[in-house]
């Protein structure tokens, strides 16, 4: 777990994968709006594999979504396109 993630939820008795999830995908919001751009995108990273592991494809998406900007931003442009058109696929399923 990322050292904010464990500040935040302590130690594994408070597991809580949700709660992980979205912390780690509003620490990537954060980041990116901050010009922490690879910061950003190691936090989505980190939210993805919660939530693909959770089976929420809805979140999966936005926070693919998410990903593609950090990535646009740091101009490459072939990752965030290929985020864009995963969410893309994830939302019209």
């Amino acid at each position: 777990m990322d050292p904010p993630v464990r500040k935040i939820w302590g130690t594994s008795q408070h597991h809580n994968p949700e709660g992980e999830a979205a912390t780690l995908d509003s620490l990537g919001y954060i980041a990116n709006h901050s010009g922490q751009h690879q910061q950003a995108i190691a936090y989505y990273d980190q939210a993805l594999t919660r939530l693909r592991t959770l089976g929420h494809t809805t979140q999966v998406a936005t926070t693919l979504e998410s990903l593609g900007h950090p990535h646009a931003a740091q101009g490459e442009q072939d990752k965030a396109r290929a985020a864009w058109q995963e969410a893309l696929s994830l939302y019209q399923a």
